[in-house]
């Protein structure tokens, strides 16, 4: 809605030339509808009167039951309303790959690397399951360290980390769930790079028997 017609709606709804609790009706079913939109799983009546669909939630999808078709499409839409309202890392990370895919920003090899790290790097974490409105600065410099620390990055991994990270938030500050500038937040960030795990290449290592023992 642009702002004129955000200034019209207030105008008419002033003189009463509009019912506000119709417009609120229609806002309502509108969400409603774009909920339900978003369900890509069947729903189904069972032998047993119980009407059935999958969610997709942590490890997958999971099997919900309820007692009427109304009943189970309304757990369907307060459970799309949740995600798109109060999204988690995990739920910017899959729009924010999706949308990449779709445009061709990336191949679908990119696409799959990204997917396996973010399982390597944020799978399981305490930061993943948090509302990305509730990360702070402070949560985001202590989740980077110590993923450093506990899964021992190269500087190499370490990019890929970085660039999931500010895929996320650049997203996620688009779409209004952050107020985080990522861009400088990385760019104030200070880890030594005694941190990271040292590769070394190109070493040639030169061993001999003597007295049937291996030296190098």
């Amino acid at each position: 809605m642009t702002k004129d017609q955000f200034n019209l709606l207030i105008e008419a709804i002033k003189f009463d030339k509009i019912d506000l609790s119709d417009v609120q009706e229609k806002v309502v079913m509108a969400k409603r509808q774009m909920a339900l939109s978003l369900h890509k799983y069947k729903i189904w009546e069972g032998k047993n009167g119980k009407w059935y669909t999958y969610l997709p939630e942590e490890g997958g999808r999971v099997l919900k039951k309820r007692t009427s078709e109304a009943d189970i499409q309304d757990l369907i839409v307060e459970f799309y309303m949740s995600q798109q309202e109060e999204p988690t890392i995990k739920s910017i990370f899959k729009d924010w790959i999706k949308e990449k895919l779709e445009f061709k920003e990336i191949s679908k090899a990119t696409y799959d690397r990204y997917l396996n790290d973010y399982k390597r790097f944020f799978g399981d974490s305490e930061i993943e399951k948090e509302k990305i409105k509730n990360i702070t600065e402070d949560d985001l410099e202590v989740f980077i360290r110590k993923t450093i620390a506990e899964h021992e990055l190269t500087q190499k991994a370490f990019s890929n980390l970085r660039i999931l990270i500010l895929g996320i938030f650049k997203y996620a500050k688009k779409k209004k769930h952050t107020y985080i500038s990522i861009s400088a937040f990385m760019g104030d960030l200070e880890i030594s790079s005694k941190v990271f795990k040292k590769v070394l290449r190109g070493v040639k290592v030169r061993c001999t028997w003597k007295m049937k023992s291996l030296r190098c």
